[in-house]
């Protein structure tokens, strides 16, 4: 079984090959199949797995801003209230 570091060496020795000839249709073929392998490898598909323990998306912080001013402003005007007025 082939390993990441397999694999990568693979990609490399294909695109040094392709960069010797770049109109060898062959060698492009197999910068190809090594980039692809590499990917299969490195990235394996999570088909399904999307909605698995679907979690919703969290809010954006265009919705969440006004709610942590307003409860900035909240806390900053209850601070002046417990505050002791300055001399």
């Amino acid at each position: 079984m082939a390993t990441t570091d397999d694999d990568a060496r693979h990609v490399a020795e294909a695109a040094d090959a392709w960069l010797r000839d770049p109109l060898d249709s062959g060698v492009y073929q197999r910068l190809v199949a090594a980039t692809l392998a590499w990917r299969a490898h490195t990235r394996p598909a999570l088909e399904g797995l999307e909605h698995a323990g679907r979690i919703d998306d969290p809010p954006t912080l265009g919705a969440t801003l006004p709610h942590v001013t307003q409860e900035l402003r909240r806390r900053a005007a209850q601070q002046d209230v417990e505050a002791p007025a300055r001399e």
